[in-house]
């Protein structure tokens, strides 16, 4: 472009970044020639020129879980209003596969990172904190590693959602667990356990059924929980996606929630109020996470790193509806 128009590689930059030392009329030729070449400027290349970027990545789990894809949208709408673009990357749950994307958001010079790990073993991001990439933890406790970090209080949110249902009568309460090394799973299951020790005599055998947190192994999990093994009333889930699951697999049985069975689940996703039996569970906001975290981030990118360490946790609400069986007890 330069050479056609017969001026600096630095005139056609500046004009493309609408720099005020360049005329109008150079501009729109500028412009012009552009349209006809069908040029598109190389951001990323334009990052490692300038040592600084727009971009923002993202780590989640698992794209397909409500609650994650909300929780995405909601951090790209807060970085859009502060002028950033976002990259998404799914890990699957898998370690290798975050430690990947890890690297690729390095190539790419990111400005920060937010990142829900794939499980407690910290090895695949630790080395962030000191490469200079700002980065901040979602739904996993970072107080161990002195990273900044922004989740629900899951035990404590367990714990609400236990009592609930023992404050309706329900003395025989399953649990579907989540992946053994995922941090909110394991915080769910403590509070779990931690309530039904403290109501229910040593003679109680907890029942925990573990699952992957997602749709299919929701599935699996509620059909091994109905296999005839175990005697239950209530039933406590990992997430929203289980407890939909559970639905399914206790209507194909031919029984009812929460006349048969009682269930209670958590996140409150969109899809808990629209279930054939509108579910009853522990509300997280992305919003909240969201703000919190990119608040955290923008402060790190702008300021650099700080002495402060923030780890904040967010406390879920109880969301009644009709699956534990509220309307039946009174």
């Amino acid at each position: 472009m330069a050479r056609i128009l017969g001026v600096s590689h630095s005139t056609v930059s500046r004009a493309l970044r609408d720099s005020p030392e360049i005329g109008p009329l150079m501009k729109q030729k500028v412009r012009d020639l552009a349209l006809n070449l069908n040029y598109r400027p190389n951001a990323f290349a334009r990052n490692l020129v300038r040592q600084k970027s727009e971009h923002i990545g993202i780590i989640i789990p698992d794209i397909e879980n409500p609650f994650y894809a909300s929780l995405c949208k909601r951090i790209i709408r807060f970085f859009e209003n502060n002028n950033y673009k976002t990259i998404i990357c799914n890990s699957d749950r898998d370690t290798t596969k975050e430690k990947s994307h890890i690297e690729y958001l390095e190539e790419l010079q990111v400005a920060g990172i937010l990142m829900v790990p794939a499980d407690v073993n910290q090895e695949s991001f630790m080395h962030l904190t000191t490469s200079g990439v700002p980065l901040v933890l979602i739904d996993h406790d970072g107080t161990k590693e002195k990273i900044d970090s922004v989740m629900g209080n899951n035990f404590i949110g367990a714990c609400i959602a236990v009592k609930h249902l023992i404050s309706l009568g329900y003395t025989k309460i399953a649990h579907i667990s989540g992946p053994e090394n995922a941090d909110p799973s394991l915080a769910r299951l403590k509070g779990y356990l931690h309530v039904v020790s403290e109501f229910f005599s040593t003679d109680f055998e907890p029942i925990i059924i573990h699952s992957d947190s997602t749709f299919t192994g929701g599935y699996e999990a509620s059909k091994s929980l109905f296999s005839g093994k175990y005697d239950f009333d209530a039933v406590f889930t990992v997430n929203d996606v289980t407890a939909l699951s559970l639905l399914q697999v206790v209507n194909e049985r031919g029984l009812r929630v929460p006349y048969d069975v009682s269930v209670v689940g958590f996140d409150d996703i969109s899809m808990a109020r629209m279930a054939s039996v509108p579910l009853t569970t522990m509300r997280q906001v992305p919003e909240d996470i969201a703000r919190e975290a990119g608040n955290i981030l923008l402060d790190k990118m702008q300021t650099g790193y700080s002495d402060s360490q923030r780890n904040i946790f967010l406390t879920p609400e109880l969301i009644i509806r009709d699956s534990c069986g509220s309307k039946l007890r009174v």
